[in-house]
């Protein structure tokens, strides 16, 4: 089952009033959106190629080595129905310091990055790691993402060396020069100090531009960086993305969201009346004030298999902001919300406001989850990223790594009905499905789940003994394992678990 019949199938099986048709409502309209992105695979389409380092002699866009070397060259070329593939490399959206210009999706243009490109002994090879295809608002290529001012980073004393900048910040926080330098001061720093943060200050308001565009515009596999919005409205908004108006619903797939700053909302990605669909995305390493890594007004987009992660707000959730009314239902499927901190911590409000009756979630992992809203299969379990800051301590640089480790909450828990289509990949390049279900979040574990091994630590030991146990108790006492149950402990396959699954279980338990 695909994820158009999952949707669909899922929502007309559960029986919960208006829940169930807004869900169904869902299926319809994630249906609609990839039909339209897979017409254009089906529909004969112009391939046109964009490679920085292609030979030439001539860029004309009609093969990698004959490629673009620009990309808004490429996309101003694009009519109808168009894939642009994109080599690895870094492009901007100009080399000049003219901050308004961006990379403009458009309907019908399927935008797709991580390809090895012209040299290569498979110029079509593609690999998402390997070919960090890179769309940057870093204008002049100068950015410090890890400066070495006290104003950028907690210190344990008040103020910082930067006269004007710790001025700034204390104009918003009068306690960063009366008491402790925390982490909001660093953040209010890097929203307001781009010289002393980051030298952004010429970077572009908006990287990529989402408005007028339906689900058949699609962005995949890029890592979208270095966005600064620090201008008036709409400039302060969508450092990364900026999506507005009803016609602003684009397909993004396999895309890092990352190091954006906006003095508004939505660093990362700022959704105005949009429907825009998000599948196996990272947004991380984010800041502004209110919804750092994603804001969503009057907005109905559809998050599956996404982490958001160490995002930083001043004011509001870091992680999700949204501001909906009785037409609008976010929804989010298997995602991860971890780590995302504003100056109240790093609860479940720093991770998104969750308590809206519109908000479909479904197997979600929420830091601090209170448990509402009471969707499906959703969790504040620990995901046991590896290492969600990075070497350098700072989110949003690329060293972090958001995948999943042994022993994660997040492995094999995510919706039981998903069923990945096959050649289906996370945002790592891997198979989306590695064990007997789904994983939470935008990577798949790297390794197989063993048959028994409930908390995916590698070893059956007497924690799973436990889960094996309570897995044994009738369904309606523990609904919320009963999927999980099946996934890890149905050894024969007869969809219930017994007491030859226990004999099966007791003697891989007590191998040597």
């Amino acid at each position: 089952m695909g994820f158009l019949a999952f949707l669909v199938w899922r929502r007309a099986s559960r029986g919960r009033g208006a829940i169930r048709f807004r869900q169904s409502f869902l299926g319809v309209f994630v249906l609609a959106g990839v039909v339209l992105s897979a017409a254009v695979g089906v529909c004969a389409q112009t391939v046109i190629y964009v490679d920085r380092d292609a030979s030439g002699p001539e860029h004309d866009g009609t093969s990698w080595c004959r490629a673009y070397l620009d990309l808004q060259h490429a996309l101003e070329a694009a009519v109808g129905a168009t894939e642009i593939r994109v080599a690895a490399g870094t492009y901007k959206p100009t080399d000049q310091v003219r901050r308004g210009e961006t990379f403009q999706l458009a309907s019908e243009v399927a935008l797709r990055g991580g390809y090895a490109g012209c040299g290569a002994a498979d110029p079509d090879e593609r690999d998402l790691a390997v070919n960090e295809t890179i769309l940057s608002g870093d204008l002049l290529g100068d950015d410090d993402p890890t400066p070495a001012s006290s104003c950028c980073t907690a210190h344990g004393g008040t103020g910082c060396e930067a006269p004007a900048c710790e001025a700034a910040v204390c104009a918003e926080r009068q306690s960063c020069c009366h008491g402790t330098w925390d982490g909001t001061c660093a953040t209010w720093a890097r929203i307001l100090c781009c010289d002393t943060c980051g030298n952004m200050c010429d970077n572009s308001y908006h990287v990529v531009r989402g408005w007028g565009t339906d689900a058949s515009a699609i962005l995949e596999g890029f890592t979208i960086t270095g966005g600064f919005a620090n201008g008036s409205n709409p400039d302060d908004r969508g450092a990364g993305l900026y999506n507005y108006f009803i016609e602003s619903s684009p397909t993004i797939i396999n895309c890092t969201f990352r190091g954006h700053v906006a003095v508004g909302k939505g660093a990362g990605i700022y959704n105005d009346q949009s429907t825009a669909t998000f599948t196996n995305c990272a947004i991380v390493g984010n800041t502004a004030p209110t919804g750092a890594g994603m804001y969503n007004i009057q907005s109905s987009p559809t998050l599956v298999n996404c982490t958001i992660s160490a995002n930083m707000g001043t004011v509001h959730s870091a992680g999700i902001w949204n501001v909906v009314d009785e037409n609008d239902y976010p929804r989010l499927a298997n995602c991860i919300l971890w780590a995302n901190v504003y100056a109240g911590g790093m609860n479940e409000f720093a991770q998104m406001n969750v308590s809206n009756d519109n908000l479909i979630i479904d197997y979600t992992c929420i830091q601090g989850w209170t448990g509402t809203p009471g969707e499906a299969g959703n969790t504040g379990a620990d995901p046991l990223l590896a290492d969600v800051y990075g070497a350098d301590t700072v989110p949003g640089t690329g060293d972090e790594d958001l995948r999943l480790t042994a022993g994660s909450s997040a492995i094999n828990t995510g919706d039981p009905a998903f069923v990945p289509d096959a050649g289906v990949t996370d945002l790592g390049g891997g198979p989306r499905l590695q064990g007997c279900r789904v994983d939470r979040g935008a990577y798949e574990t790297s390794f197989i789940q063993l048959e028994g091994d409930f908390d995916a630590d590698g070893v059956l030991t007497l924690a799973d003994y436990s889960r094996f146990q309570q897995c044994m108790a009738p369904a309606e006492n523990n609904p919320d394992w009963c999927d999980a149950c099946l996934c890890v402990f149905d050894y024969d396959g007869d969809d219930d678990v017994g007491l030859g699954d226990f004999a099966a279980f007791h003697a891989a338990f007590i191998a040597p």
